[in-house]
């Protein structure tokens, strides 16, 4: 969560006056019994107004960098609000040695699948215990998925491959391929009977391409290729009802396929001006009626799937996200909307 930008900017103020009373104090005289002002308690002030204005700008990591440099004679209350406002986990796990890509809840919320770029997925309890590590994959793994039953997991990675595990065992039971060159992701049908991944695909003459597939989750056979835009492919989700499978590109737009007939897609085109809105993260709503749609602008925008019109715009000067929005979720009665970005904030 953000610290709410009034407080953030009271307290900045506040630390600021400290800092000008303190310098006055210094140049004046110092009352009996109290220690001067010296440079290392203003070295102090210093690093705390760095640190709140960071905090006010969302630059979570900053923020700490700040925190961990002040003097820690001075250390008292302001340090330790700001340092709790840095950092509001409730847990933190050190889950890989490199970047990691994406994030999966099991249906009965029991485990959580992490991706990453060190080629592995690993399975972790509630508590942050791990459990096992999918081991298979020859490049980095940017999406993970359990199905509907939770029994399996699929992954896509850089290597052009698509797998599934078993949840329990750790064993790869399928491996399908070729899917792309790069950024790819996969996602389920609600009955858990086929999985849908994208990706991008390029040649010298046609340039790039953004290509969707759809496999038998049983087999690994190939059902459908389609494909969209001239930019790559990298998020994809399927509304719970089944009846509609949505990607969404990084040239701005979002494909939405029926998949009672999969014919053309849908187009939704958001506004057009100068600002680059490649697409990061999508999500149905519980009742398959609206799309939430997380880009590089900051912004999260909310579509109606049935009428291809824009419902809503989250974000903008002043309020919301300050760098790109990366994913996003509908709560489980669709009336809320949650949202992760590059600012290393989450909100609502």
């Amino acid at each position: 969560m953000n610290m709410p930008r009034k407080s953030c900017t009271l307290l900045l103020a506040v630390i600021l006056a400290c800092a000008v009373l303190g310098s006055s104090a210094q140049q004046t005289s110092v009352p009996s019994g109290l220690a001067p002002v010296t440079p290392a308690f203003q070295s102090y002030q210093a690093h705390i107004a760095a640190a709140a204005s960071a905090l006010r700008l969302d630059e979570t990591s900053e923020a700490k960098r700040w925190l961990a440099a002040a003097p820690q004679e001075y250390r008292n209350w302001e340090w330790r609000y700001l340092s709790s406002q840095a950092e509001q986990s409730d847990a933190v796990v050190a889950a890989h040695d490199a970047v990691l890509t994406s994030i999966a809840i099991s249906p009965d919320g029991t485990r959580i699948a992490t991706s990453a770029s060190d080629k592995t997925v690993k399975l972790w309890d509630a508590g942050g215990k791990l459990l096992l590590m999918l081991e298979g994959h020859s490049a980095g793994v940017w999406s993970s998925a359990f199905s509907p039953d939770g029994m399996r997991v699929a992954t896509a990675a850089s290597d052009s491959t698509v797998r599934v595990w078993d949840a329990s065992s750790g064993k790869e039971l399928l491996k399908m391929q070729p899917n792309g060159r790069g950024i790819a992701a996969v996602a389920w049908t609600p009955d858990g009977r086929r999985l849908a991944s994208c990706s991008w695909d390029f040649t010298r003459e046609r340039g790039v391409w953004g290509i969707v597939k759809l496999w038998d989750a049983q087999t690994g056979a190939l059902e459908k290729s389609l494909e969209f835009g001239v930019k790559p492919i990298v998020s994809i989700a399927f509304s719970p009802d089944g009846k509609w499978l949505a990607v969404g590109t990084w040239d701005s737009h979002v494909a939405v396929w029926n998949t009672e007939s999969w014919g053309e897609p849908q187009v939704l085109t958001p506004p057009v001006d100068a600002k680059y809105k490649a697409v990061q993260s999508l999500a149905f709503s519980p009742d398959s009626t609206r799309l939430a749609v997380a880009a590089k602008d900051a912004r999260i925008r909310v579509w109606d799937v049935a009428g291809h019109k824009l419902l809503a715009t989250l974000g903008g000067r002043g309020w919301g996200h300050r760098k790109w929005a990366n994913g996003v979720a509908f709560s489980p009665d669709g009336r809320h909307i949650a949202s992760v970005s590059t600012d290393q904030t989450l909100r609502l």
